[in-house]
């Protein structure tokens, strides 16, 4: 490009981002499938929001739970031993997720007996028949989490990915 365009057009080569190297991908992917102390706290803190989120009634409240939990690192190591051909990593982010599960029903189980509410407001009626959309959601949010993983730039962009992945509301259910 000659200087007179240059100057008259911008330089757009700034605005190409260079990816992420894949071994800090890698490293990354690997730390989000650790069941560490962290990631346990933190779905437990994501369960007791969801919860009593669902049994007010309060769509804000649930948004909150699904910002707070943890749950989409082990899936997208999961899915990236998957691609990779990972077994250990595959079986360790299953385990992961597994006992994350596990542990968000037990807790959403504890609460709402302790409480003991037995009515369904329409936060929780909504969760309980996922549907099609639901899945092209779901795609479409993955698809946006492994863009966002090796971009730096549109890395902010996670937290939106998690509220539109978040597992723990319907876990709850």
């Amino acid at each position: 490009m000659c200087a007179s365009s240059s100057r008259w057009l911008g330089d757009w080569r700034q605005l190409f981002e260079k990816p992420t190297s894949a071994k800090d991908v890698e490293q990354a992917v690997e730390k989000g499938s650790i069941p560490a102390f962290a990631f346990y706290f933190m779905l437990v803190m994501s369960a007791v929001i969801a919860t009593f989120g669902l049994l007010a009634n309060s769509a804000a409240v649930i948004i909150g739970a699904m910002i707070v939990a943890p749950l989409m690192n082990p899936i997208i190591a999961m899915s990236y031993g998957l691609v990779a051909g990972r077994g250990p990593l595959i079986i360790w982010s299953l385990l992961t997720v597994l006992t994350g599960t596990i542990l968000t029903i037990t807790v959403a189980i504890l609460f709402t007996e302790a409480i003991g509410w037995k009515l369904a407001g329409s936060e929780i009626v909504a969760r309980m028949k996922p549907t099609l959309l639901d899945l092209g959601v779901a795609l479409a949010a993955g698809a946006a989490a492994a863009f966002a993983y090796t971009r730096r730039g549109v890395s902010s962009a996670l937290a939106g990915v998690a509220i539109a992945v978040a597992l723990v509301p319907p876990l709850c259910t």
